[in-house]
């Protein structure tokens, strides 16, 4: 009977990451463009939208107004830039993004900042796993372990191998 063990390919921990890394920067973001909603400053807008675009998994970042009209857009896909309005934070995963929408708490001029994140590193770390392993040369493995870490390694103990084999003694 032959079997196959498959490591790990579920890219849940992946996703996991992303949206920690995702809902930090898109909250950290809409906190420090406030002010420059607050006092129209196209500039400093840019200049936030700017690093935040220069990071490798964002596609395109996005500030609106409270009223959905696109205030700010940087990134390669800007054009595609959508505006939602969010009074918290929200986050939505399809069509190979991971789109997180934070609101920008401010007094007279409150949005929404938009940050569209690629899962393309998602899908390059879920192909880069190892294939499947045979369970028989994880058994070898297993087996000349066993025997390099025994003191008298001349003779494997009859319970080990039993225990190997799925058998008893």
């Amino acid at each position: 009977m032959e079997v196959s063990y498959f490591p790990g390919r579920d890219s849940s921990l992946h996703v996991a990451g992303l949206r920690a890394k995702a809902v930090a920067l898109a909250e950290l973001t809409a906190r420090s463009v406030a002010p420059a909603l607050e006092f129209e400053d196209e500039a400093v807008l840019a200049e936030f939208l700017e690093g935040v675009a220069r990071d490798s998994d964002v596609a395109w970042v996005a500030a609106c107004s409270k009223e959905g009209k696109l205030l700010s857009a940087r990134g390669q896909s800007r054009t595609r830039s959508r505006c939602s309005s969010a009074s918290s934070t929200q986050v939505a995963l399809a069509d190979g993004s991971l789109d997180v929408s934070s609101p920008i708490i401010a007094k007279t001029h409150p949005g929404t900042l938009v940050v569209s994140f690629r899962t393309a590193s998602i899908r390059a770390a879920h192909d880069y796993l190892p294939k499947p392993v045979r369970l028989e040369a994880l058994r070898s493995m297993v087996e000349k372990w066993l025997d390099a870490s025994r003191p008298d390694a001349s003779a494997p103990r009859s319970h080990e191998r039993a225990q190997l084999d799925g058998s008893m003694p």
